[in-house]
């Protein structure tokens, strides 16, 4: 289940960008869409190590050589 997005102002097939929502409410970046596919292995490793862990995150980003998780600034989200 993911979607292709295109970079504002982009019309060529190769900024296609690939892009996953949870059901737990936060995206996860997948990178360009050719890459796609090697980006399950990766996204599935990481969902591993998270999914029991308490991490309230804004968003996974795997578009990098190594993943990347913004965690949710507390303080924003009213929690202390």
């Amino acid at each position: 289940p993911h979607r292709a997005t295109r970079p504002s102002g982009g019309h060529r097939p190769e900024l296609l960008q690939g892009k996953m929502q949870l059901k737990v409410g936060f995206p996860i970046l997948l990178g360009p869409i050719e890459e796609l596919q090697d980006k399950v292995e990766l996204f599935m490793t990481v969902f591993n190590e998270i999914k029991d862990k308490k991490i309230s995150a804004e968003y996974i980003d795997l578009t990098y050589s190594k993943p990347y998780i913004r965690l949710k600034d507390k303080a924003k989200d009213g929690k202390k």
